[in-house]
């Protein structure tokens, strides 16, 4: 990058809606550090296990809020890009309940159906989310 196009950048990054804009971009998950490989990539986790296909064959579904910097949306991308499946109604087949903050009912449900519970880390940690 240039002194002119640096200074330019400074400068729209001074606006308040510019600055704005940035944080709402960061909350959809745009210019994260690292983001879960592409379905069909060749990236490898540590263990040598194809990041792509980690949660083949998995289902999840979510309840509750992860926050504002993890809207649903992102969630279940993360998700689908490693593979797995994102249902919305929970059944004694489903894999993993991902539960936020003011779960409903199916917090509940899932323990009855014997479905394994997630929180955001957990979550976070198993799709590949880097700590911040």
């Amino acid at each position: 990058v240039g002194e002119k196009t640096a200074r330019s950048i400074v400068a729209h990054v001074a606006n308040p809606s510019a600055r704005d804009e940035i944080k709402a971009l960061m909350r959809l998950g745009i210019g994260e550090h690292k983001v879960a490989p592409q379905a069909g990539s060749s990236e490898t986790s540590s263990d040598g296990e194809d990041q792509a296909q980690s949660l083949k064959g998995k289902s999840f579904v979510f309840t509750g809020s992860l926050g504002d910097d993890m809207p649903r949306s992102r969630a279940m991308g993360l998700v689908e890009r490693a593979g797995g499946t994102v249902k919305s109604s929970l059944t004694k087949n489903t894999h993993f309940l991902v539960s936020g903050d003011k779960s409903g009912s199916k917090l509940a449900k899932a323990s009855k159906l014997g479905v394994s519970v997630l929180d955001r880390e957990q979550f976070e940690e198993l799709v590949g989310v880097p700590k911040h």
